[in-house]
């Protein structure tokens, strides 16, 4: 019989025996989820970083800490916090690998990767179905301690800068690793981590000074090889930058004399020596500032000694820079560094 009604429609087909439709759609989630819950995901390479634990005062020679390349699987709903503890280094093998009795300073020794345990922040039920390799060779060095030299290593200086000194306080430190790498370090030092002096001073200094804690280097290649480093001791490196200056030549500069007010004489110099040739240097803001007119050269007669006679002073070209800020971090190089000057009466000068 036809329906008469839309709600005729929704009592048959919808609400009739609605407890066993609840039923089997309960049913179907429950299976979803219990699929979703228990599937893996497929199986992935991946590379985990290996943690090798070995005995006091000896040391692993290509640093503590090595990777392998892995395929495994694990619980699809765990994959993104796996990945994330991937990321932060939380999963790894734990590698013990004690040294031997034996008298020998470097031993090697050989570990099955597939016993030794994979460490993780929590159960992630992890299937690891192969590592490449399957068997790590791991190199042991017996430690020794010797105080070698510090080079500081410093970035690049801010620009118009130059290092005048980078000093290590104390100069040298006490190193642990292998014999053969500390005999080494002992003849030619052990370079620091990059010391970043880069940044310009706040202000416009002509000098920077400044005190900064050194850090090493955690491995030193030799011959190809890394070996692990141990620094014992606290480094600092007093470093000192100074501007690099800036210089320009004015050519010409009048040469003036400077004579006490109502000189009774008659001061003069020779034709050719009343100009000369100028290098000034100093902080470029200021030198670019500069004009020929900012520099005043002279010679001085004040000097009551300075009586008129007929041969020639030698008296020294002073010079100074005029109207200018800073002039005083300024540094003027005239050609010449002195001049010869006529005094004479002033009722026989011409």
């Amino acid at each position: 019989m036809p329906l008469k009604t839309f709600g005729e429609f929704i009592r048959r087909h919808v609400l009739n025996n609605a407890t066993a439709k609840l039923m089997a759609l309960a049913m179907a989630v429950v299976l979803w989820l219990y699929a979703y819950i228990s599937s893996y995901t497929s199986d992935s390479t991946v590379i985990i970083p290996i943690k090798v634990q070995t005995s006091e005062g000896w040391s692993v020679v290509h640093g503590e800490s090595l990777e392998v390349e892995a395929q495994w699987r694990y619980p699809r709903r765990l994959e993104e916090e796996v990945r994330q503890a991937l990321r932060d280094n939380q999963i790894y093998i734990d590698c013990s690998v004690p040294a031997g009795q034996s008298a020998l300073d470097q031993q090697s020794k050989t570990v099955s990767l597939q016993k030794e345990p994979l460490v993780t922040p929590r159960d992630f039920s992890l299937q690891v179905m192969n590592f490449k390799p399957a068997e790590l060779q791991i190199e042991l060095i017996r430690e020794t301690v010797q105080n070698v030299r510090v080079q500081p290593k410093t970035s690049a200086p801010p620009q118009g800068y130059r290092v005048e000194y980078a000093f290590p306080i104390p100069p040298t430190v006490r190193v642990r690793s292998g014999e053969k790498l500390v005999a080494s370090l002992a003849r030619t030092g052990i370079e620091t981590e990059e010391i970043d002096i880069s940044s310009a001073p706040p202000v416009n200094l002509n000098t920077v000074e400044w005190d900064s804690p050194i850090r090493f280097p955690s491995t030193v290649t030799l011959d190809g090889v890394s070996y692990p480093v141990a620094c014992l001791d606290p480094v600092h490196c007093s470093i000192r930058l100074v501007r690099i200056p800036t210089e320009r030549t004015f050519t010409a500069v009048p040469i003036g004399l400077l004579q006490p007010p109502g000189y009774a004489y008659v001061a003069t110099l020779p034709e050719s020596a009343r100009t000369a040739e100028v290098v000034v240097s100093g902080p470029k803001s200021i030198i670019d500032a500069l004009t020929p007119d900012n520099i005043s050269l002279y010679v001085d007669v004040r000097d009551p000694k300075l009586a008129p006679q007929e041969t020639r002073y030698t008296q020294p070209v002073q010079a100074q820079i005029v109207g200018v800020p800073g002039a005083g971090d300024v540094i003027v190089k005239p050609s010449v560094r002195d001049c010869a000057v006529k005094i004479s009466d002033a009722k026989k000068s011409p």
